[in-house]
């Protein structure tokens, strides 16, 4: 990224240079300024964006930052193209440097990966998607009038709150109601929220040992397995238990 910023410096005191009128040099200045102007506030913005927006493991990385960033650049390799190609003086020499720049500044590994090489990551993509949406396999038992219970509470390289996140996009017009997915208190707690905010089924995406030592009591047979769906029903002493859906 910086590379690229050197270069579209030189680059513009290329357009300057080619530029004689003083007129038309200060008028270059002032779009200039104006633009890095509006480069900063566009940072500022993807920063305060990253800070609010994002989820965390998305912040830590920022992620797309090199595509997010790149919108400015071509703006600005762009204006620098239509100076340049206006110039009758080496004309040809002009659009051949003005089109080498463009080629430099382009996200050649976003556009390589994403459109060029489409069909793998396509595929690559759901592959990794899919590890974490599970749930999709319950896609024609679930309804929108279903209350969903998600839990996923292991530390892994992503974050248990974006994985939620996944699988409420997947499972799009399926109620999945709850917003925290890992820390949902004591079991007694966590039986009280799901009879008083009236759910249906809980889903188990993954647990650790602590998780399973403190709830196995309110699942038949105390057994909790990953990736499945737990119908909620009362036993005949009126107690909550859920009984795991194949």
């Amino acid at each position: 990224m910086a590379n690229c910023i050197l270069l579209l410096i030189a680059y513009s005191i290329i357009v300057y240079k080619k530029t004689r009128d003083q007129k038309e040099k200060n008028r270059y200045i002032y779009i200039l300024v104006v633009l890095g102007i509006s480069f900063v506030i566009y940072a500022l913005g993807l920063l305060w964006m990253y800070l609010t927006i994002f989820e965390k493991e998305e912040a830590r990385i920022l992620a797309c930052f090199p595509r997010y960033i790149s919108t400015m650049l071509l703006t600005w390799t762009t204006l620098n193209n239509l100076i340049i190609c206006e110039k009758e003086e080496m004309k040809n020499s002009n659009i051949y440097i003005a089109m080498a720049i463009l080629i430099t500044i382009m996200p050649s590994k976003t556009i390589y990966t994403k459109y060029i090489k489409s069909r793998q990551y396509i595929v690559s993509a759901h592959v990794k998607r899919d590890y974490y949406t599970e749930i999709k396999k319950y896609d024609g038992l679930l309804t929108a009038d279903d209350k969903i219970f998600f839990i996923s509470n292991v530390n892994t390289k992503i974050d248990n709150k974006y994985v939620l996140k996944i699988n409420k996009y997947e499972m799009m017009g399926i109620n999945i109601a709850n917003t925290e997915p890992s820390n949902i208190g004591t079991k007694e707690k966590f039986a009280d929220t799901l009879i008083k905010e009236n759910y249906n089924y809980v889903y188990i995406n993954q647990f650790d040992e602590k998780l399973e030592n403190m709830y196995k009591e309110i699942f038949y047979d105390s057994k909790i397995s990953e990736q499945t769906l737990y119908k909620i029903e009362t036993n005949s002493n009126k107690e909550l238990k859920l009984k795991a859906i194949p």
